[in-house]
């Protein structure tokens, strides 16, 4: 499942749990095989168990990040599903300097981005955030957070593309793969 699908979070959320499971089941398989084999903590086995639990951690922040995130409410989801022609991401994890966000759904309409999230702490941290990065990418955007699912049905509604416009469709999907290459 690729970023900015629904259900996504869900799926990190597992397939992080099962990597964990299985570097968890291998470290340990590794000491318990040394102690075995060279009646010893020091061998081979145990300092190949030591190093691959830094690959193991980098899965465990990831898993702890992906945990905090809100996926998308259901009812709302197949609210935005029924509107045609707009580009519309869901489950997203925003990582910015402070901390990763969570968002439930963005618009991306040209250089407009529209994000909504109950959950956003920091409206001015996260939209400094993504400028920034955007800016890097040579992409001037304007960004704005909303927190009411109504209101951002109706920006849904109003933004979406036409079929014909093909410049507005190439800078709203170009914008889209550079936005999602800032995710999680």
């Amino acid at each position: 499942m690729e970023k900015g699908c629904a259900g996504y979070i869900k799926k990190k959320r597992s397939r992080n749990l099962a990597i964990i499971l299985a570097f968890a089941v291998v470290i340990m398989g590794l000491i318990i095989a040394g102690l075995i084999l060279f009646k010893t903590k020091n061998n081979y086995c145990t300092l190949l168990a030591v190093v691959l639990c830094l690959p193991a951690a980098k899965f465990v922040v990831n898993y702890i990040v992906v945990k905090s995130a809100k996926p998308i409410n259901k009812d709302f989801l197949e609210k935005l599903n029924s509107i045609d022609n707009a580009f519309i991401l869901y489950d997203l994890i925003i990582s910015g300097q402070s901390k990763p966000e969570s968002v439930e759904a963005a618009i991306i309409n040209g250089n407009n981005i529209y994000l909504y999230s109950k959950k956003i702490n920091t409206k001015d941290s996260i939209i400094t955030d993504i400028n920034k990065f955007l800016k890097n990418v040579k992409i001037n955007a304007n960004i704005n957070v909303v927190s009411d699912n109504l209101k951002f049905i109706e920006i849904a509604k109003n933004k979406s593309v036409d079929k014909n416009d093909i410049a507005l469709i190439k800078k709203s999907e170009y914008v889209k793969k550079e936005f999602l290459n800032m995710c999680i």
